[in-house]
């Protein structure tokens, strides 16, 4: 049965790795049918503000979302055997299944829908190329429904909240997608205001 999964990684726009990832995925499941969508390194708000838009939005059934954004900071000290942040799963009330790494904001935006939240059995050290030689197999078991590769229930509260006051996205047309929230302002429509955002004005 063919599954649209979302690849929502910072390799690169026309990175080969979406390639390396998506030839592995489709040899463990070849009905996958793939989207890529490609953020800034290490930008964990950037993909957290695609997974909640890709989930929460119309879907085909059975669609799941696959994400790789790991800048690593989850441990200051000296890493054994590329050891990073790890790769876990959330069920949303809308019946979408997100396989992530868990880093910084990845799980945020999504948070106030998860219904189910867990690890994964598969490693997470061992290869400087997780989401190529790791991880496309949980993706591959749960897209086939086999649940026994969720191995242990977290507390949904250990995920951050979406940030305040942050820019998530800047589309093509140069639009500059924020996390402000309509209810934290109280100007008047069609007021003047000064924005300075990384200290321009």
């Amino acid at each position: 049965m063919s599954k649209l999964l979302h690849i929502i990684a910072d390799y690169g726009s026309n990175d080969p790795a979406f390639h390396e990832v998506e030839q592995r995925l489709l040899t463990l499941y070849p009905d996958f049918q793939f989207i890529e969508t490609s953020v800034p390194p290490f930008n964990t708000i950037a993909t957290g503000f695609w997974i909640y838009q890709y989930a929460l939005g119309a879907h085909p059934e059975g669609m799941m979302i696959y994400s790789n954004t790991a800048p690593r900071k989850d441990d200051k000290a000296r890493r054994e055997e590329n050891a990073g942040e790890h790769f876990l799963y959330a069920q949303l009330d809308n019946g979408v299944e997100i396989a992530a790494v868990n880093a910084g904001y990845c799980f945020s935006f999504v948070k106030p829908h998860v219904k189910r939240f867990a690890t994964l059995d598969t490693a997470n050290h061992g290869s400087q190329f997780r989401s190529r030689d790791f991880y496309p197999r949980a993706a591959a078991e749960l897209a086939r429904g086999n649940k026994d590769i969720i191995i242990r229930d977290l507390d949904v509260t250990h995920i951050p909240d979406a940030p305040n006051n942050c820019i998530a996205w800047v589309d093509g047309y140069g639009n500059i997608k924020t996390t402000v929230r309509k209810s934290q302002v109280a100007f008047e429509k069609g007021s003047k205001v000064q924005i300075i955002i990384d200290g321009v004005i």
